[in-house]
């Protein structure tokens, strides 16, 4: 019972964190300093994310936000949010490993 307590805490508290975070990303594309910056996977990223996830994820859903993007900078390391990748360095998308991580 211990177990399936602690299961469901955990899955709260992923979902709380999902919501601010998406929060926070339609907060800061607003117009303004902090405009998002997304773009599509290339062909290349493409190929690369299909090699490893074949038909598990939606590829023309992925999008990549390259450069400073408000808070979620405050990290040099690439994240996730939903289907978006959010990445500070531009040549971090570009290669496969990160990307697929």
């Amino acid at each position: 019972m211990k177990a399936g307590l602690l299961d469901m805490a955990g899955s709260l508290a992923e979902a709380v964190v999902q919501i601010a975070g998406k929060l926070l990303a339609c907060a800061q594309s607003l117009p303004g300093p902090l405009i998002e910056r997304r773009r599509r996977l290339t062909e290349a990223e493409m190929t690369d994310i299909r090699r490893v996830f074949r038909s598990s994820l939606a590829h023309d859903n992925i999008r990549v936000v390259e450069g400073i993007e408000g808070l979620f900078s405050t990290s040099d390391r690439p994240f996730v949010l939903g289907d978006t990748v959010y990445s500070k360095n531009c040549d971090a998308t570009r290669e496969s490993e990160k990307l697929v991580h």
